[in-house]
């Protein structure tokens, strides 16, 4: 049985790593942003890049609430997170991608690719830690 506390920590390193990739892709302002309003919704989309800072938290408080019996927290948490970061993402990817006056290097596309397999990677994880059978309690005879 995993442990929250060891998912928690899970969570926050995993969080780390798309924070950082993401403040890679963003480039300043002049990179894809959408990345990083993916990933770190509904946090970054509400108080800006200081919210890039609590990325971690997310995806460690998402850790725990899938492993822990917090399924209803899970569930309300990871829809804020799917609604906010497709509609910021969708918002700001046709700039991102589109603009035919932006000129990315070509390294940047594949990082964002790569990036976007990681974010599924997790979701997959974070789906499958939620939806394991749980061990019921000794129920009173």
């Amino acid at each position: 049985m995993m442990k929250p506390g060891i998912m928690v920590v899970a969570g926050a390193l995993y969080g780390l790593l798309l924070a950082y990739l993401a403040l890679g892709l963003a480039g300043a302002g002049h990179g894809i942003m959408a990345y990083l309003m993916l990933v770190s919704a509904p946090v970054c989309n509400f108080v800006g890049f200081i919210g890039l800072l609590l990325t971690p938290v997310l995806w460690a408080l998402l850790a725990w609430f899938a492993t822990a019996q917090r399924r209803q927290w899970f569930l309300g948490l990871i829809f804020s997170h799917y609604v906010v970061g497709a509609a910021a993402a969708g918002f700001v990817l046709r700039d991102d991608l589109f603009d035919p006056y932006r000129k990315l290097p070509r390294g940047m596309y594949s990082l964002f690719a790569i990036g976007l397999a990681l974010y599924l990677f997790g979701h997959t994880l974070l789906w499958l830690l939620y939806t394991r059978p749980r061990p019921h309690s000794a129920a009173i005879s």
